[in-house]
């Protein structure tokens, strides 16, 4: 009973090793520059979310469509700024082996 458990678990983790092995590699470049051009983009656009809400909000009704610009400004500050930052990592991360060779 102990050595098919023992199989079991040897064969589950030589099956998880390569299909991880597997997701990381860096088969198309161009796909991956896409990505972390995009996150890039994203992060930048995010920091100004925040102005821009504000001054839609303090055209449409003044003294509370800035408070409410300044919320909605910083909840997509936060959200492209974490999506940007998904969106590099994801396109880094199959170069991220070669980073020991540097």
């Amino acid at each position: 009973m102990s050595l098919n458990r023992t199989f079991i678990k040897i064969s589950l983790f030589c099956l998880l090793t390569a299909f991880a092995c597997q997701t990381a590699r860096a088969e198309d470049p161009i796909r991956d520059i896409g990505h972390v051009a995009s996150g890039t983009g994203k992060m930048i656009t995010g920091a100004f979310s925040i102005p821009t809400e504000i001054i839609k909000g303090g055209v449409s009704s003044f003294p509370f469509g800035i408070i409410t610009g300044a919320i909605k400004g910083t909840f997509k500050t936060v959200g492209y700024v974490v999506s940007g930052a998904f969106d590099v990592a994801k396109g880094a991360a199959p170069y991220a082996k070669y980073a020991a060779f540097v």
